[in-house]
């Protein structure tokens, strides 16, 4: 009877510690961006081993990508458009509790913002399924320029970024 209890209480403490442990996310953010080098640092804040990523950086086309994190678990990242992708050709992954710069992106800007998405993306474990992911605010890869955006009309501002309603 008293070992039954004592079973019992263990599993009730082993689920809600599961379930804590299990409903914390991966965490992907960017770090320092230099908008007129066009490089941008990439950060992960993982409580799983991840297996791969994939995801795409909106406002954005990206070019090479190298070091941090995933340099560091032997990935092979790549680029195409606004998408990046990396995994182990090895089965190497990048280990639970790991914080810090993913990796660090070359770009061209084509808009005033670059935004994490995941489309369809997704981080995985190192089975291939999907974690739970948080992705970080968009940031500014440029100044807002109001003004007349219609290269057609008299008072055109060929500054101008963000149409003002003036044209």
């Amino acid at each position: 009877m008293f070992l039954t209890k004592i079973n019992k209480m263990f599993l009730c403490i082993s689920l809600v510690l599961c379930s804590f442990v299990y409903t914390q996310d991966v965490e992907i953010g960017f770090g320092a961006v230099d908008a007129d080098a066009g490089t941008m640092e990439l950060t992960m804040n993982t409580p799983y081993d991840v297996g791969g990523f994939q995801f795409d950086i909106l406002g954005t086309t990206l070019g090479t990508a190298s070091g941090g994190l995933a340099a560091d678990a032997g990935f092979t990242v790549s680029t195409g458009g606004s998408t990046i992708l990396g995994f182990s050709f090895s089965g190497t992954f990048i280990p639970a509790g790991s914080s810090g710069v993913l990796t660090i992106v070359n770009f061209t800007a084509d808009d005033l913002e670059a935004c994490l998405d995941m489309g369809t993306g997704a981080i995985s474990d190192t089975s291939g399924g999907a974690l739970p992911v948080v992705l970080d605010d968009c940031v500014m890869l440029g100044e807002v320029v109001e003004g007349c955006t219609d290269d057609t009309a008299c008072n055109y501002d060929e500054n101008a970024n963000t149409d003002d309603g003036s044209c």
